[in-house]
């Protein structure tokens, strides 16, 4: 197995991990106050103190068929190639219902942003150049997919970074 594969699927794997525990939570919580709370969109109490237009944000996100989830960013297997997370298989996209992660990842990358020192470590660990200070700056990055470096779009590279951080800081966050 090639390298970039492994670091796809070794992803993949991070995400059947922390998905399920994540499921029904708020996000803004999650970043903000390390805690597993569940979610109460849109009456969090965190969720108006932050800036820019989220809507903006997830609306930008465009997936070639049958990469990633719509509603969550997760991803698919695609021909039987193993990316798509055990935890989201069970859903069926020719049904109606809402995806079970609902936009989890897209909400806890577009808050990650906004807490400046989250920002600049999430710039420092990923060797990203400039800032990204304004939406379209972080919005254009977080699109990004470096298949070929074994990562996925880096909206989940950066939820991954961030739920990476949780674990290492206490290793039974997602237990």
């Amino acid at each position: 197995m090639c390298t970039a594969k492994g670091g796809r699927l070794a992803s993949t794997k991070e995400l059947d991990k922390y998905m399920p525990a994540l499921k029904g939570k708020c996000p803004y919580h999650f970043v903000l106050e390390g805690k597993l709370i569940d979610d109460d969109f849109p009456r969090c109490p965190w969720e108006p103190k932050t800036t820019g237009d989220y809507r903006d944000f997830k609306r930008s996100f465009t997936f070639e068929r049958f990469t990633y989830c719509y509603s969550c960013g997760l991803p698919q297997d695609r021909n039987r190639n193993g990316e798509g997370p055990i935890c989201h298989m069970d859903h069926d996209f020719r049904k109606p219902g809402p995806c079970p992660f609902g936009q989890f990842i897209f909400r806890t990358t577009f808050c990650l942003w906004q807490v400046p020192t989250l920002r600049a470590e999430l710039i420092r660990d990923h060797g990203i150049r400039g800032s990204l200070e304004t939406q379209e700056e972080f919005t254009d990055w977080a699109m990004v997919e470096q298949a070929d470096q074994g990562q996925y779009h880096n909206c989940l590279e950066a939820f991954l970074w961030f739920c990476r951080r949780k674990e290492q800081e206490n290793p039974q966050f997602f237990a």
